[in-house]
């Protein structure tokens, strides 16, 4: 059984470079590195946590299934607005696990993918939180309605019709991976499954 959870959680985020778009033709004009202070917010959240039992019915792949957890936390992200009746950016999205962050590194996609591949332990756990400090209810309703929002996220995946993975489902598939769908599929088939 997964483990569906409320309550606080502080959230850091630093900017460590940026990008310039032309607009009209959204051409990439340049980038680079900028040296700002980490921003730390208090704030709500709900968060699943998805046993090692649940995960081995679904895939033998470690990296498979950060995929698919990736492209479920992108589908509840962008889905759980429509059940709230709020903007996208009110909420904020993050896969992650049950071990605290270590405060002095910053937590990218690509390190937490990392810590998440070579852990010991293998609890992912995929967050939803209210992007505004101390939160606004949000959290909480998501918690609330998390079984709707599962099986409708099952159903939104089985009704698009991308193959492996599209802004509208489990996001792009060069973010996400060509089997994120499919197993992200998989995963809400399992969780929704009762």
């Amino acid at each position: 059984a997964d483990v569906a959870e409320q309550g606080e959680v502080l959230v850091a985020e630093k900017v460590v470079g940026f990008k310039k778009i032309k607009m009209g033709t959204l051409e990439n004009v340049g980038s680079g590195e900028v040296e700002l202070p980490q921003q730390e917010m208090q704030t709500t959240s709900a968060w699943l946590t998805v046993p090692p039992e649940t995960l081995a019915r679904v895939s033998p792949s470690r990296e498979e299934l950060i995929d698919g957890l990736r492209g479920v936390s992108y589908l509840l992200h962008h889905l759980a607005p429509i059940f709230l009746l709020c903007d996208v950016r009110d909420l904020a999205g993050w896969l992650g696990d049950t071990t605290p962050a270590d405060g002095s590194r910053v937590a990218t996609r690509e390190s937490t993918r990392r810590r998440l591949l070579e852990a010991e332990r293998f609890n992912p756990t995929i967050y939803l939180y209210d992007s505004h400090a101390g939160g606004i209810g949000l959290a909480e309703r998501v918690f609330e309605i998390l079984p709707d929002l599962l099986r409708h996220g099952r159903e939104t995946l089985a009704a698009c019709p991308c193959a492996w993975g599209c802004p509208s489902c489990v996001g792009p598939v060069n973010e996400v991976g060509r089997r994120a769908k499919a197993i992200a599929a998989k995963l809400l088939a399992v969780l929704t499954a009762a």
